[in-house]
């Protein structure tokens, strides 16, 4: 199947043209060499400081065991957070509940009717403290999640900063610009092709001498329908043109201007054409024309299709 290639050239603005942006990438605003391992070191640090600080609540004793200690004056406080008991040894300093000097056990899960006035009778200090306390480890876990969105999010904006892109930039123009007075290609580099040489040598030489065609009445033609196989040299005879004109060349081929989102097509080539107008007179060559058209019939896309 054959492909077409197009190229029209850009009549002379008034005003001078600019260069176009250099093109460098940003430098990323983020570390993440760094930021890494500390998100790994606050994860880490808060379970080793539960595993720590699950040791202070004394040695782990049978629930017999733990009643017979009230009843002989062993523990002088007892901590109920939940289903569990923490009793502080009555030898132990004052800190007690923080030090090793004590005893953890579990009520049994059908309860003990008779464990609050066992304590009240042997004068235990009962601290009672909400079995859903929040620990370090659990106030990171729950943060975790939100983390790695957040790291997905600066992975994608650093991924756009890069590209010299923003989201808001979807419709910028995408065509390669090739300055033909730094990278010339003229008809010296295209072998054969005689006939397609000469049919062009008027474009030529109708853009390095315009007043002499405008003094006579004649225009600019607007664009070159270029038909051929994959390979025949269509992009290299429209480089050539532009390199024997010494104008600059912009490149795109058909297939960026049809995107999902509608209307981004339509305001590249806006841009497009923007962008040759600031450099004219300049020549746009747009590859695989006929990937914009569609056969005759085709249903999908409906009202919304750019083409």
């Amino acid at each position: 199947m054959a492909e077409n290639g197009y190229f029209g050239s850009m009549p002379q603005d008034d005003k001078p043209s600019d260069d176009q942006d250099s093109g460098q990438n940003p430098k990323p605003f983020l570390n993440w060499r760094l930021i890494v391992p500390l998100l790994l070191l606050l994860l880490i640090v808060p379970m080793l400081l539960d595993l720590f600080q699950g040791g202070t609540n004394g040695q782990e004793i049978s629930y017999t065991r733990f009643k017979q200690l009230v009843e002989q004056g062993e523990i002088q406080q007892v901590r109920i957070q939940g289903d569990r008991l923490i009793g502080a040894s009555a030898s132990a300093t004052p800190q007690g509940l923080g030090g090793s000097g004590g005893y953890t056990t579990y009520v049994p899960i059908f309860g003990d009717l008779t464990l609050m006035p066992l304590l009240e009778a042997s004068g235990v200090d009962i601290v009672t403290e909400p079995s859903d306390r929040p620990t370090l480890l659990g106030i990171m876990l729950s943060v975790l999640p939100y983390l790695f969105l957040l790291w997905i999010f600066f992975t994608m904006f650093r991924n756009i900063r890069g590209q010299g892109k923003s989201i808001f930039q979807v419709g910028e123009n995408k065509a390669k610009l090739y300055d033909e007075k730094a990278e010339r290609t003229t008809f010296a580099d295209v072998e054969g092709l005689e006939g397609a040489k000469e049919e062009v040598m008027e474009i030529v030489d109708f853009l390095k001498d315009p007043d002499r065609y405008t003094s006579l009445g004649a225009r600019s033609p607007k664009g070159i329908l270029l038909v051929g196989p994959p390979g025949t040299g269509k992009t290299l005879i429209a480089r050539a043109v532009a390199g024997e004109a010494g104008v600059p060349f912009f490149s795109m081929s058909g297939s960026d201007f049809m995107e999902m989102f509608v209307g981004v097509g339509a305001s590249r080539v806006r841009n497009l054409f923007k962008d040759a107008k600031k450099k004219a007179p300049s020549i746009i060559f747009i590859d695989e024309l006929d990937s914009i058209g569609r056969h005759r019939g085709a249903g999908v896309g409906g009202g919304h299709d750019e083409r």
